[in-house]
């Protein structure tokens, strides 16, 4: 139990999460997101961070992928869930356009950040097998 609070407290997708709750409520780009670096520099952050998050948890890093890669999956939800409310729009204004383009690429991203942790678990699981652990 431990370690799923650690991994609760360690994780960095706060301002995504919170990024995605503004999209939702206002139901307007938010300007951060109209710029694509925004986001990608994001995500590189994320991936720095988890790379070095990794090396507290030794053998329970699982625990730190699993909770990682579940809120990864829960943010993919909700913005497939703005996505279909906006396509079934009848009329799109510009600004549910760029809501639109913006809700295309989260998921691209964080699809990304999905396939880095898996990854990571891969790699990281592959490197650091321990006596008794099969």
């Amino acid at each position: 139990m431990l370690y799923n609070e650690l991994a609760k407290s360690l994780t960095e997708l706060d301002k995504l999460s919170h990024m995605i709750k503004k999209l939702e409520t206002t139901g307007a780009p938010v300007w951060e997101l109209l710029n694509g670096t925004f986001l990608k520099d994001e995500m590189c952050r994320i991936k720095a961070r988890a790379t070095v998050d990794i090396l507290i948890f030794e053998r329970y890093a699982h625990v730190y992928f699993d909770y990682n890669n579940s809120e990864i999956r829960r943010l993919i939800i909700r913005v497939n869930h703005l996505r279909i409310y906006l396509l079934g729009l009848c009329f799109m204004e510009e600004k549910e356009k760029d809501l639109y383009e913006i809700c295309l690429f989260m998921t691209e991203e964080l699809s990304e950040l999905a396939v880095f942790f898996y990854n990571l678990h891969k790699d990281y699981s592959d490197r650091n097998t321990y006596p008794g652990e099969d």
